[in-house]
């Protein structure tokens, strides 16, 4: 991976810790210019349900050969896939 977030994510801290800590400044800044947020904009086809689908990168049209790792913690256990130069599509089956 280019950039390898992942990999400094891990050395950087205690790894999840460092997440809160940046959250908890974008709060800070979110607080000190609350008054230049806008209220959302209404939906204008509110009965419409849309139908979400999940699909995994690996079963994507270009991601039959992603490399993939397990990455876990305390609370979670993850199958993850690397995208690097991949191009990713979705199949013609899945979009509706």
């Amino acid at each position: 991976m280019k950039h390898n977030l992942i990999e400094f994510g891990r050395r950087s801290g205690n790894g999840g810790h460092l997440q809160g800590h940046i959250m908890q400044v974008v709060g800070e800044e979110i607080v000190k210019f609350i008054e230049d947020f806008k209220p959302p904009k209404r939906l204008k086809n509110l009965k419409s349900n849309p139908n979400f689908k999940i699909c995994l990168p690996c079963k994507m049209k270009g991601g039959e050969e992603l490399e993939s790792f397990e990455m876990s913690n305390s609370r979670f256990k993850e199958k993850v896939y690397r995208i690097q130069n991949e191009t990713l599509k979705f199949l013609k089956s899945l979009v509706s």
